[in-house]
């Protein structure tokens, strides 16, 4: 399994796993509806589900903008600089990625590892709250994963002349 097809299938995954997990947030939210408005009866803990699902959502999200090349850009300076400087740029801009998600990974571990000691849990959910934190060294990990699997692309473009990867909705990331 080549290196593009690692990223595809990674790329299907989470779009599955995201979709997942938007219906399954839909469908919460309609039964604290139902049970709010029907049975006057609502899910004490809904509030608190849905705000560890969609944090999840972002996190994983992320990944797939990752891969496909589609995260906040500053085309606007590197789409006037010649094919080498905008290379250069683009692959500045990969490195200090790279830097800044290996520091939140880092960062981030260090704090599960603490409140995992303490034993810290959700107030509603009684869930333990590495649950909902580990959202972001996972989604981080896994940016790292993607950018990896497409530096490449990232610093050179889909075209390969230094232009900026536009990922394909199909999910190849272009």
């Amino acid at each position: 399994m080549g290196l593009e097809n690692i990223g595809a299938t990674l790329n299907r995954g989470l779009r599955w796993l995201l979709g997942t997990v938007l219906i399954a947030a839909v469908l919460i939210n309609l039964a604290n509806v139902v049970g709010r408005y029907v049975f006057s009866r609502p899910i004490q803990a809904t509030d608190e589900i849905l705000v560890y699902l969609f944090v999840w959502c972002v996190f994983l999200g992320a990944v797939l903008v990752s891969w496909e090349g589609r995260q906040l850009r500053m085309d606007a300076l590197t789409s006037v600089l010649p094919t080498p400087a905008r290379a250069v740029l683009n692959g500045l801009a990969l490195a200090l990625f790279v830097g800044m998600a290996l520091f939140v990974i880092a960062q981030s571990m260090g704090f599960l590892a603490r409140i995992n000691q303490v034993g810290l849990k959700s107030v509603a959910t009684g869930l333990p709250m590495v649950v909902p934190h580990a959202a972001i060294p996972l989604g981080f990990g896994l940016m790292l994963l993607a950018v990896a699997l497409g530096w490449r692309r990232h610093i050179l473009g889909a075209d390969g002349k230094g232009a900026p990867p536009q990922g394909k909705a199909d999910g190849d990331g272009g």
